[in-house]
């Protein structure tokens, strides 16, 4: 299933930057008045990582998120936090904002870097620690730069300080959470603050997106913590009743089961390696490769011969032209950042590699890919 950049979260940014008086990149979200918003005092905009179309539809019939769904949507390409919850926060899809997985390859430091941290895959001591300032690694800016309404943001505690939350929050005011109760807290602190010109609240909760990896989407771990964000989200509608508000919910991507003979290592195709620069980036659902000039016609070969059961080979320019990265203006460093070729992993198949001094896991949850369960995403609508 492919991303549609007519009905996907860069969309719905568009309507919310067209409520902001703002030019959007991508045309709005046909259905979703921006005038409508515009009336409103407060606009929330929660995304619970990982909370897919499929999931809602599975876990909640009866509930506050399931019964208000009011848009069907798909993610953005690759479908992963790296890549999407930046798109919540720039309006761009991966073409225009450059982050381009969860592993990216960054040329200007010279190593695979996991990126949400700020730091090489081989160590959590991030760049900014070694004097590299992030706006020199980031160069896509953010969406509140020039919207009038006085924007919060309510995130991870363990991340509120990072180098990339900060500089994709901009002039956000940000409040972190622990769990839940911390949550809904700060979005109420948000909410009551007084302001002459609206505000606008983004909150991120990730922990059923934690939950899903390690026990699997279709795990009573998960059921029960979806329960926990339905009763959440009840709470936080009855204390905002009084308001002039309007909540919008949805997530960043879905999530796949992947059973541990589907999880597979690189170990698994010997003579790959050898033909790399790099270690992969991407995501072990989407791997980018850096081939050795020499190896092209050899590694074309021996992937179509040796993995087209689990994965299919697609040239950089290939998807480029196929636009799933995106549309529009081209970030002048995400060629750099998706290697030579691309394995599109089939049905629930992962390939994963590993760098000295990164530790190894194992999850019954992936996402990344392009299945139905991983792209689609709902649009929930509660005031």
């Amino acid at each position: 299933m492919y991303p549609d950049y007519k009905n996907s979260i860069v969309n719905l940014m568009g309507t919310l930057s067209r409520t902001m008086k703002t030019k959007p990149l991508y045309e709005p979200l046909a259905g979703l008045d921006a005038d409508y918003l515009a009336e409103k005092e407060t606009i929330i905009m929660l995304n619970i990582d990982a909370m897919g179309f499929e999931l809602v539809q599975e876990l909640g019939k009866g509930t506050i998120l399931g019964d208000n769904v009011k848009f069907e949507m798909t993610s953005i390409f690759p479908t992963t936090t790296a890549t999407a919850t930046v798109a919540y926060q720039t309006g761009m899809a991966a073409l225009n904002h450059g982050l381009t997985g969860w592993f990216v390859n960054l040329k200007e430091v010279g190593t695979s870097s996991t990126i949400l941290l700020y730091a090489p895959r081989f160590s959590r001591l991030d760049y900014q620690q070694q004097n590299i300032d992030v706006s020199r690694i980031l160069n896509c800016g953010n969406i509140y730069e020039n919207w009038s309404r006085d924007c919060y943001g309510v995130t991870n505690k363990s991340i509120i300080e990072t180098p990339v939350t900060q500089y994709l929050s901009g002039k956000s005011v940000l409040y972190g959470h622990k769990d839940l109760k911390g949550f809904a807290r700060n979005i109420l602190k948000a909410a009551h603050k007084k302001s002459a010109n609206g505000k606008y609240i983004y909150g991120y909760w990730s922990f059923l997106d934690h939950l899903e990896h390690k026990t699997g989407p279709d795990s009573s771990e998960t059921a029960a913590h979806f329960q926990e964000i339905c009763a959440t989200i009840e709470y936080l509608q009855q204390k905002l009743h009084k308001k002039n508000y309007v909540m919008l919910i949805s997530t960043d991507h879905g999530m796949i089961k992947v059973t541990p003979e589907r999880e597979m290592s690189v170990d698994k195709f010997p003579e790959l390696p050898p033909m790399l620069n790099l270690p992969f980036s991407g995501e072990p659902r989407v791997p980018y490769c850096y081939v050795k000039p020499e190896y092209k016609d050899r590694f074309e070969q021996y992937v179509q011969n040796e993995m087209s059961e689990y994965c299919e080979l697609f040239s950089r320019q290939e998807v480029i032209d196929k636009g799933w990265y995106g549309l529009g203006e081209e970030n002048p460093r995400f060629r750099d950042r998706i290697g030579d070729y691309i394995l599109l992993m089939k049905e629930n198949y992962v390939l994963k590699d590993q760098v000295f001094g990164e530790k190894g896991v194992t999850f019954k949850g992936y996402h990344g890919g392009m299945s139905s369960a991983e792209m689609r995403i709902p649009l929930i609508i509660i005031e």
